[in-house]
């Protein structure tokens, strides 16, 4: 049995997500980033003065506004960024546990500059296999849910039937939907390729997890504090798909045979 609540958390804007940012609206140039900020240790970006703000707005809606009377488990990635916005969220007598498997994604050998570069040849397995395929050194979407899975163990052995809220990534967020929702490989790629805000998880963001049926999470709700047009803001039921034979054998035949194509070459 899982929590009954379960709040996740995704940190504020951080120093690299600022700069990230400036460098693709191009008010930053990389030229102009000092090498010693460009050699930055990924685990240890600060929030911005933005994302101080957000941190405070959050903290402020599940305080108030969450229909959570009180937590019993608080966790946070052990990186900076995500340990600075626990804080202040300043929920009321937390005692936070850090834990290392909700750190960030490890994007391997990618650098600042070949991260901010959506083409880069470092970068081409988000459009070749973006749930498999990882960046070179680094983990991929599935290494990410081995993480996710670990963290479910735990919540389900100390917090079954309990209220718990975890502060991390943009990209774990992603994983722990992808197993408590058991979102496939091809749903992930479809809501990673979507350009609706609804579809992204913001600085801050809030996906909200309740069981009713004390078996498994059967709610998510998905809020953005610091701006809700960005967020559905509502309650939606969590569909498990199941399949049949013939829809797996549908499923099957999205991919083509490549040993019939090698050979047809081979006749010609």
């Amino acid at each position: 049995m899982l929590p009954r609540n379960l709040v996740l958390v995704r940190h504020g804007q951080s120093e690299f997500n600022y700069i990230v940012h400036g460098i693709r609206n191009q008010s930053v140039s990389v030229n102009d980033i000092p090498v010693e900020v460009l050699k930055q240790t990924g685990s240890k970006w600060r929030l911005t003065s933005l994302g101080r703000e957000q941190a405070q707005i959050a903290g402020k809606f599940i305080c108030q506004q969450l229909d959570v009377a009180k937590f019993h488990g608080h966790f946070v990635s052990d990186y900076v960024r995500a340990k600075e916005t626990a804080a202040l969220l300043n929920i009321p007598n937390a005692q936070w546990k850090v834990e290392p498997h909700l750190r960030e994604r490890d994007w391997g050998d990618i650098n600042l500059e070949e991260f901010v570069e959506k083409d880069h040849e470092k970068t081409l397995f988000r459009n070749i296999d973006a749930f498999y395929g990882s960046p070179p050194s680094g983990e991929s979407m599935a290494n990410l849910c081995l993480r996710v899975d670990r963290m479910l163990d735990t919540l389900h052995r100390e917090y079954a039937g309990k209220n718990v809220i975890i502060v991390c990534h943009g990209e774990l967020m992603w994983s722990f939907r992808v197993r408590l929702e058991r979102m496939l490989e091809d749903d992930f790629i479809r809501l990673d390729k979507s350009k609706h805000p609804f579809d992204r998880i913001h600085n801050c963001q809030i996906l909200h997890y309740q069981q009713v049926d004390e078996s498994h999470f059967t709610h998510m709700r998905s809020i953005c504090p610091t701006d809700p047009s960005l967020s559905s803001n509502e309650w939606q039921p969590i569909v498990r798909k199941t399949y049949s034979n013939t829809d797996l054998l549908d499923e099957v035949k999205k991919s083509p045979p490549v040993i019939e194509l090698l050979r047809s070459r081979s006749l010609q």
